[in-house]
């Protein structure tokens, strides 16, 4: 975890005291902790620190005012032009939690641990359901860091697969009946496989896009387009597709015969292939997911996989959850309820 200004401050004060005296801080501290872990205000602190107030959270503008304190004494803001109030933390991804400090840490140190749901709840206290919300929050404010960024330079792509997976539906709203199964009735890339295109540069910058069904075609090359910015050379097998995504690009193209494990010019597609190997062990740790939900998990793999290489390990999770809580998040619970998969499935059981 990064220091800011406050902490480097107090450090050199506490460098400077008497043996006394920092004793007495010591015990103040460890009588004062669980107060302060516990306090509904903690997470808001937090956010205020990384987050000063500059402009309204609804619309954006500069010009506002100060309009009173919530109950837990935390600064109220009123917009002059779009009349609403707001605080620190409205539309972050803490945004209406009353949970404390302590709580949503675990949280993301749970979710960076990628234990299941049930083990979550128990380990932070919160409810199965509640666990299951705050997933996908953090899901979506895992998608804001991953559109930060775009892909240059020497760019790898290469679409992977995996099985439609309707975990979660209720029985009556299946597009087709329960299967007991372990594997697809369907053999090679079928429309029943979700294809993912993955992509990574030079720079360790990572794109994963769930973009079709079945088979890969220019048009799913094409969703992650504009995640592509000034590429000079785009390393792909032979799949027809690339040579005119490469064109649209107007970059140059190295394609890996199929035979071969690199091209001629000696790329190869080794970086692309180990990011599709770790991605599905991690989908399979969560014994799958629901394809609707898919995205999400893309999404927080990026963001853990490219803080990995940021960060060690002792730090890695206090470093994702500053990131997570000051990330603006509008994912209201209604919302999750209502997420459904960007493609119709029903047409696909009636043609296989």
């Amino acid at each position: 975890m990064t220091m800011n200004g406050n902490t480097k401050e107090l450090l050199t004060i506490l460098e400077n005291l008497c043996p006394d005296d920092f004793e007495l801080i010591i015990n103040y501290i460890l009588n004062n902790k669980l107060m302060l872990f516990q306090s509904t205000n903690s997470i808001k602190k937090i956010v205020l620190r990384d987050n000063p107030v500059e402009c309204c959270s609804h619309c954006g503008s500069s010009s506002f005012v100060k309009n009173g304190k919530t109950k837990k004494k935390v600064q109220k803001y009123l917009c002059k032009d779009c009349g609403k109030t707001f605080c620190a933390t409205t539309n972050k991804t803490p945004s209406y939690s009353k949970r404390y400090y302590r709580q949503w840490h675990d949280f993301i140190e749970a979710e960076v641990d990628e234990l299941s749901l049930r083990n979550t709840a128990m380990k932070i206290g919160i409810s199965k359901t509640t666990a299951f919300n705050w997933r996908h929050k953090i899901h979506k404010a895992a998608e804001n860091f991953i559109n930060s960024f775009q892909l240059s330079g020497k760019i790898e792509i290469d679409p992977t697969y995996i099985e439609l997976n309707f975990k979660g539906t209720r029985p009556k709203n299946m597009k087709r009946p329960s299967k007991k199964r372990k594997f697809s009735e369907y053999r090679g890339l079928s429309k029943t496989k979700v294809c993912i295109v993955c992509a990574i540069d030079e720079n360790d910058h990572i794109v994963l896009q769930v973009a079709g069904l079945g088979k890969e075609s220019i048009a799913d090359y094409n969703k992650i387009k504009d995640r592509l910015s000034n590429p000079s050379l785009l390393i792909t097998d032979q799949a027809w597709g690339f040579t005119t995504f490469a064109k649209d690009l107007n970059c140059e193209l190295d394609q890996i015969p199929t035979t071969a494990h690199k091209s001629i010019n000696g790329n190869t597609l080794a970086n692309v292939s180990q990011i599709q190997k770790e991605l599905k062990e991690y989908i399979s740790n969560y014994h799958g997911v629901a394809t609707k939900y898919l995205q999400g998990y893309l999404n927080m793999f990026i963001l853990k996989k490219m803080f990995n290489y940021k960060y060690d390990y002792d730090k890695l999770s206090s470093s994702i959850f500053l990131e997570i809580i000051n990330s603006f998040c509008i994912l209201k619970v209604k919302d999750i309820k209502n997420i459904r998969a960007p493609y119709d499935i029903l047409p696909i059981y009636q043609t296989c």
